[in-house]
Formats: structure tokens, C-alpha cells, sequence
């Protein structure tokens, strides 16, 4: 069995299909697929009298559309951006914005106090 796939992999033709298989843009039809398009290929070069080359079997694989994503198919991601008609939040209560005003006041006393103690360990350096 080792002996049958050392000697699949030092084939050309199956070299190239590995090769293809690997590249970018011919990743989405598998290894399965791109074989089957090379004898399908293979096949037209005989009754045609051509050559089954690298460059036609690349040519041969550009020409077979890749299938269609729909919207649904698509990964959903998030969006950073709300959507315009999100419900805007509710009024606050006056009670609540004096609750917040005052937590403001003491950030902002917190705030002061530690500038003026950066103030000093500057002095002090």
C-alpha cells in the first residue's frame, strides 16, 4: 500500500492536481472534483488531438463558474453600527439625574485629588 502511494505521489498529473487543489482559487471545488475536471479534460484533449497541458488544465478550471452564495449561505456577522430605528432610551427621572449628577461630582473631586497627588510626586522626582 506504502509502494502504491509513493508512486501516486511522484505522478505528474497527480502533482498537478495537488497542486491545484491548494490554490486559492480553485480551493472551494476539493481534490475529488479536480480530478474528475482533468480526466474530464484529459478525455476532451484525445478526441480533440491536443495536448492535456498545465497551463490548458488551469485554463480548463477557470472556465467552470464557482457556485453562488446567497444572502442566507453567508456568515452573519455583527455589526459595530446600531441600526437607525433602535428605540431611543427613556427619559430619565429628575430623581436619577440627581443621582448621577452627584456621582459625577464625586468622580470629578476623585479626579482632582489624584492630579494634585501627581502634581506633588512630580515636584518630588
Amino acid at each position: 500500500m506504502d509502494d502504491f502511494v509513493s508512486e501516486l505521489a511522484k505522478d505528474p498529473v497527480e502533482q498537478l492536481i495537488q497542486e491545484k487543489a491548494a490554490h486559492p482559487a480553485f480551493k472551494w471545488m476539493g481534490v475529488k472534483r479536480i480530478r474528475h475536471e482533468y480526466w474530464v479534460m484529459d478525455d476532451w484533449c484525445k478526441n480533440n488531438k491536443k495536448l492535456p497541458t498545465g497551463k490548458r488544465f488551469s485554463n480548463w478550471l477557470k472556465k467552470i463558474p464557482a457556485p453562488i452564495v446567497t444572502a442566507s449561505e453567508k456568515p452573519k456577522t455583527e455589526s459595530p453600527y446600531k441600526p437607525y430605528f433602535e428605540k431611543p432610551p427613556e427619559p430619565m427621572s429628575e430623581e436619577q439625574r440627581l443621582r448621577n449628577l452627584e456621582e459625577i461630582r464625586k468622580l470629578k473631586a476623585t479626579m482632582q485629588q489624584l492630579g494634585k497627588q501627581w502634581d506633588m510626586n512630580e515636584a518630588i522626582k
